[in-house]
């Protein structure tokens, strides 16, 4: 039997779906979580990473009137500080250094 640990966080944020700049802001959160996503595969894949994987995803709901951005963490479970400290370095970097020509391009 094999156990593992999942850390899903999810951040729901009210959504006029109807005007275009909403529109455009939910394109480049999309964009966002790409760039994030590869540079996770990127950089840890390689290596011998703390988690089994690490998800992002955005989705538009309209039934609730928001949208919701959700952060999956799965590590095995003595890893889990090591993979939730991955996330949120990645999420830092992002913050802090934006996303590179280089990094559009090849989306």
């Amino acid at each position: 039997k094999s156990c593992c640990f999942i850390l899903c966080v999810s951040i729901a944020r009210g959504n006029k779906n109807a005007k275009l700049l909403c529109c455009r802001r939910a394109f480049m959160v999309r964009v966002l979580l790409s760039v994030m996503q590869f540079r996770i595969n990127a950089r840890y894949v390689a290596a011998d990473p703390p988690f089994i994987g690490i998800e992002l995803d955005h989705s538009d709901s309209g039934r609730e009137g928001c949208a919701v951005s959700t952060l999956t963490i799965t590590s095995e479970p003595q890893d889990w500080r090591g993979a939730v400290q991955v996330a949120v370095q990645e999420v830092r970097r992002l913050q802090q250094h934006g996303v590179t020509a280089a990094e559009l391009v090849g989306m």
